[in-house]
C-alpha cells in the first residue's frame, strides 16, 4: 500500500535524511564487523586473505609469515570485538543525537529546521572523532581506517593494489547514494532550505551530487587502471573490470540530464507530465535506461563469474573430463637436508603427500562435488550459492535505479529508496562473504597443482587437504615501536629470534604468534606444527590438554631458560622433546639478582621516589638503609644462576654465603666462594639476612615459599626472587610485606604474565612504604642476552632438522623420560 503525502511527511519529520545518512554508516561498519565475524566462524583466514594489520604499529612492515591460517583467528577476533565495540559506542551516540532532536521538535514542522543543528553538530563530532590525534575512542582502528581511505583516494601509481583496498573500495560503491545523501543533508542545512523537502539546486550546482555519487565508482576504476598497467598476463581482466565501473558514469549523469528530459517534454505535452515517471518517448530517457540495464546486467554477470569465480555464466565453462594433469612438479622442499623429507620417495607418496605442501595454504576447507555452474571447490554449503546469485541479480537491477539522481528529485518514494539503500549494503555484505571466498581458493590455486585437485573422485565427497611438516610455530611478544628501532630485540614477534629468513631458506614453515591465551589449540591442531618454540618471559602455556591436541608436535624449545610453562610430565607421556638455551641468560639473571638484593638492602626506590616528588627528607630513606657488608646471604638453588650470584657477592664481604639445594656444590666450587650448604630449609632461611631464590619451578618447588616458611625467615629480611614468581605465595609475600616480617621483595617474575593490572605484588609496600622492587620480567633477556638464547634456539633447531645430536645439557625432556633433575626428583 503506498504512503500518502502525510505519510511521507511524518517520516521526515521523525527520521530525517541527515539521520538516514548516519545510520547507514553505522549499518555499513556493522556489515564489515559481520563479515569478519563470519568468515571466521566459517573457518575463513579473514586475516590473510585480506591482508588486515591488527597490531598497534599499523605503519610498520610486515614480517614474512607462512602458512598463518589457524594463527590469524584471535586476530580476526579482535578485529570484530573492535568493530562491534566500535558499532555500539557509534549507535549510542547517534541515538542519543537523535533522541535530543525530537525532543526539542515534538514533530511539528515549525521546529524541524529550527533545531536541524543538532544533526550537523553530530555529524561534525564524527568527523572530528574520526581525525582526532589523541589516543580516544579506538584511536588505532581509527587511524587504520583513515590510512585504508588515503591508500584508496591516492593509491600509489606504480600499485600494488591491496586486496583488501579492492574490497574496501567496492564497498565504497554501494555508499555512492549514501555520499549523494550527505551532500544533499549539508545543503538541507544551508539557511533557506529545509531538512524535509529536496534543496532546488541550479546551473552548477546542480551536477555536484552526481559528481559525488560518481566518485567511488572512479576511484575503484582508478584502481583497476593501475592494476592494469602492473600486473602481466592477467591485465585483461582489470581493464575489463574497469569497463564495469565506467558503465556507472552514464548512469549517474544521463539520470541528472533527465531535467532536460522533463523541460522538453513539459513543453510539449504541459505540466501533468512532471508527475509521470516513465518518459520513453524521449532520446535521452532511453539512452538513460539502456545505460541501467547494461550497468546492472554487466556487474551481474561479473560479480558471478569474476568477483565469485562460478561458472554459471561463463562462455567457456571447464569440464572436469577434459582437465590436463600436469606433470608432478618438484619442490625446493625436496632438496632440503630436513629429516623429514628423507624419510619418503616422491614416487611413492599419495597425492595427498606429494602435493601437501600446495596445499598447506588451505584452512580445514572441504571439497565438495558441485553441481552445475559453481565451481569445483565450495567452501560454503552449495545450497545457498543459488540463493545469493538471485539476490544479487535482483538487488542489482535495484541498484541501478538507485543510482539516478532523478528519482530522488521527488520527496515521494523516499521511504522505499531507503529500504533500496539498505537492500544494497545487505548486497554488499553478502557479495564480501563468497568473494574474500573466491580471493583465498585462488590464491591457494596458484600454488597448487591440478592434479592435487583431480587425483580424488567420489560423490559428495569430503575430506581435508593435509599440511606442510616440520611447521615451525614460534610464540613471541609484540615488541611495538621499540622492536622497530632496535633489531637486537630478537625474543619479539618483528624480530622473530632472527629465524624468519633463515627457514624461509630451508624451505620450512614459520609462523610467528603473539602470546595470547587462545593460540595453541588453533596453531598446535589445525596447523599440526611440528616444533613450538616459547619464551619465558611473555609464555605460551602448553598444558596437558593442548598437548593431546597437538598431534603433530615432536619439539618444543624454551629460546631461553625455563620450560615450567610446558607440563613437561605431558611432554614425557607423549614423547614431546623439551629443550632449552641452558645458560644463555645466567649472567644477566646473576647480575639482576645482585642489584635487586642492592636496590632493597640501600632503599633505593623510596629514596628516587622521594626525588621524583620534589622532596628531600634524608632520614625518612635512611631509617630502613644499610649495608651489604656484615649480612648473611643464602641462596635457594646453587645451580648455574644461583652459584653465579654466589661469586658476584664475594666481594662485598658478607658474613656468610649460604646455599640450600637437593645436591651439594663440589667441594671446590663451595670453597672458592667459601659458601656452606644447609640441608633443612628452615633452617637456612632463619640463618639469612637476604634471601634470593634460583630454582626452577616443578611440583617441589611451586608455593615453596609460603606463609609458614616465611615465618622462619629473620624479622626484617630481604627475599628476592628472579627465579618463578608461583615458587612463592603472592598473599603470603604481600601479607608479610606489610606486616615488616618481610623489608622488602624484589623480582621480576610473576605468578601469571603479563601480570594483571590489580595484581597485589605491583602496589604492596612494607610499613614504611617501601621494600618493593617488582619489574616486569626482563632479567634474563638484555640485549646480549638476546643473542645467546636466539643463537641458541637456531642451534637446537638446526640439528633436530638435520638429524644431529642435541647438546645434553640443554635437554629437559628426551624421547618419553626426562633427561635432567633440574626440575625435581623423578
Amino acid at each position: 500500500m503506498p504512503l500518502t503525502d502525510s505519510d511521507e511527511i511524518e517520516y521526515h519529520l521523525s527520521f530525517p535524511l541527515p539521520y538516514r545518512t548516519l545510520f547507514l554508516i553505522g549499518l555499513g561498519i556493522l556489515g564489515w564487523a559481520t563479515n569478519i565475524h563470519g568468515l571466521d566462524i566459517l573457518g575463513v583466514d579473514v586475516v590473510s586473505a585480506m591482508e588486515l594489520r591488527t597490531d598497534q604499529h599499523f605503519n610498520k612492515p610486515v614480517i614474512t609469515m607462512h602458512n598463518p591460517l589457524a594463527l590469524n583467528h584471535s586476530k580476526a577476533v579482535d578485529l570484530y570485538r573492535s568493530s562491534y565495540r566500535m558499532v555500539f559506542d557509534y549507535s549510542v551516540f547517534c541515538f542519543l543525537s537523535w533522541l535530543l532532536y525530537r525532543m526539542f521538535t515534538h514533530g511539528d514542522l515549525s521546529l524541524v529546521d529550527a533545531y536541524g543543528f543538532i544533526p550537523v553538530i553530530t555529524s561534525l563530532m564524527v568527523i572530528l572523532i574520526l581525525v582526532c590525534p589523541y589516543n580516544i575512542f579506538m584511536k588505532s582502528e581509527r587511524e587504520k581506517f583513515v590510512a585504508t581511505v588515503w591508500r584508496c583516494v591516492l593509491p600509489p601509481s606504480n600499485g600494488p593494489i591491496h586486496f583488501s583496498d579492492v574490497v574496501f573500495a567496492d564497498i565504497g560503491t554501494s555508499f555512492a547514494k549514501v555520499f549523494g545523501d550527505v551532500w544533499l543533508s549539508l545543503w538541507m542545512l544551508k539557511r533557506g532550505n529545509s531538512i524535509l523537502f529536496p534543496p532546488v539546486q541550479d546551473g552548477w550546482m546542480y551536477w555536484i551530487f552526481p559528481t559525488v555519487m560518481s566518485f567511488p565508482f572512479f576511484l575503484r576504476l582508478r584502481q583497476c587502471l593501475i592494476e592494469y598497467r602492473t600486473s602481466g598476463s592477467d591485465s585483461q581482466r582489470h581493464l575489463f573490470n574497469a569497463l564495469k565501473y565506467a558503465t556507472s558514469f552514464p548512469v549517474i549523469f544521463l539520470s541528472a540530464a533527465q531535467r532536460t528530459v522533463v523541460t522538453d517534454l513539459v513543453q510539449e505535452k504541459g505540466s501533468s507530465i512532471r508527475s509521470e515517471a516513465w518518459h520513453g518517448e524521449h532520446p535521452l530517457f532511453r539512452l538513460w535506461l539502456l545505460a541501467a540495464v547494461v550497468n546492472s546486467l554487466y556487474s551481474f554477470w561479473w560479480d558471478v563469474t569474476n568477483d565469485w569465480g562460478l561458472e554459471l555464466l561463463k562462455f567457456n565453462p571447464p569440464k572436469s573430463a577434459e582437465r590436463q594433469v600436469p606433470k608432478p612438479l618438484l619442490l625446493s622442499r625436496l632438496h632440503s637436508s630436513t629429516s623429514s623429507l628423507d624419510r619418503n620417495s616422491p614416487e611413492l607418496l599419495s597425492p595427498e603427500q606429494k602435493y601437501g605442501p600446495f596445499l598447506g595454504e588451505y584452512p580445514r576447507y572441504r571439497r565438495r562435488q558441485s553441481c552445475h555452474g559453481l565451481r569445483p571447490i565450495l567452501l560454503y554449503p552449495r545450497a545457498i550459492y543459488p540463493i545469493l546469485i538471485f539476490l544479487n541479480l535482483l538487488l542489482r537491477m535495484t541498484w541501478s535505479i538507485k543510482l539516478s539522481s532523478h528519482m530522488h528529485s521527488f520527496r515521494d518514494g523516499s521511504v522505499l529508496f531507503f529500504w533500496l539503500e539498505v537492500a544494497e549494503l545487505v548486497r554488499r555484505w553478502l557479495w564480501v562473504f563468497i568473494r574474500v571466498e573466491w580471493e583465498v581458493i585462488k590464491k591457494a590455486r596458484e600454488e597448487v597443482p591440478t592434479i592435487a585437485l583431480d587425483e580424488r573422485s567420489g560423490e559428495e565427497s569430503e575430506y581435508e587437504f593435509p599440511t606442510l611438516p616440520d611447521t615451525v610455530l614460534a610464540i613471541l611478544y609484540d615488541g611495538g615501536k621499540a622492536a622497530e628501532e632496535e633489531p637486537r630485540l630478537l625474543g619479539t614477534v618483528e624480530n622473530s629470534l632472527g629465524l624468519a629468513d633463515w627457514l624461509k631458506a630451508q624451505g620450512h614453515e614459520f609462523i610467528v604468534r603473539q602470546s595470547v591465551d587462545d593460540y595453541s589449540i588453533l596453531a598446535l591442531t589445525r596447523l599440526k606444527a611440528e616444533v613450538l618454540i616459547t619464551t619465558p618471559f611473555h609464555p605460551g602455556y602448553l598444558t596437558r590438554e593442548l598437548v593431546e591436541k597437538a598431534k603433530n608436535l615432536k619439539l618444543c624449545i624454551t629460546a631461553g631458560v625455563g620450560s615450567d610453562h610446558i607440563d613437561l610430565n605431558a611432554a614425557v607421556d607423549h614423547r614431546i622433546q623439551v629443550l632449552e638455551v641452558s645458560g644463555s641468560n645466567v649472567v644477566s639473571v646473576a647480575e639482576h639478582v645482585v642489584m635487586s638484593i642492592l636496590l632493597l638492602v640501600r632503599n633505593f626506590v623510596p629514596a628516587h621516589e622521594m626525588i621524583e616528588r620534589g622532596d628531600w627528607q634524608v632520614s625518612d630513606i635512611a631509617r630502613n638503609a644499610f649495608d651489604l657488608e656484615g649480612k648473611v646471604v643464602g641462596t635457594i638453588g646453587a645451580g648455574r644462576i644461583g652459584y653465579r650470584v654466589l661469586q658476584r657477592l664475594v666481594p662485598f664481604d658478607c658474613k656468610e654465603l649460604l646455599y640450600y639445594d637437593y645436591a651439594p656444590l663440589p667441594a671446590a666450587a663451595a670453597e672458592a666462594v667459601k659458601a656452606r650448604r644447609v640441608e633443612d630449609l628452615k633452617t637456612f632461611v632463619s640463618q639469612c639476612d637476604v634471601v634470593t631464590v634460583n630454582c626452577p619451578l616443578h611440583e617441589g618447588t611451586r608455593g615453596l615459599v609460603n606463609a609458614e616458611l616465611l615465618k622462619h625467615f629473620k624479622k626484617g629480611a630481604w627475599l628476592v626472587n628472579t627465579a618463578r614468581g608461583a615458587i612463592c605465595d603472592k598473599d603470603a609475600v604481600a601479607a608479610a610485606l606489610k606486616s615488616g616480617q618481610l623489608s622488602g621483595y624484589a623480582g621480576d617474575v610473576w605468578n601469571v604474565q603479563p601480570a594483571p593490572k590489580d595484581h597485589v605484588w605491583r602496589t604492596m609496600k612494607n610499613p614504611l612504604g617501601g621494600g618493593n622492587g617488582m619489574v616486569p620480567h626482563y632479567s634474563g633477556t638484555t640485549l646480549d642476552a638476546q643473542a645467546r638464547y636466539a643463537n641458541g634456539a637456531r642451534s637446537i633447531l638446526e640439528n633436530y632438522l638435520t638429524g644431529k645430536p642435541q647438546d645434553p645439557q640443554n635437554i629437559i625432556v628426551g624421547i618419553g623420560k626426562y633427561e635432567t633433575k633440574a626440575y625435581g626428583q623423578r
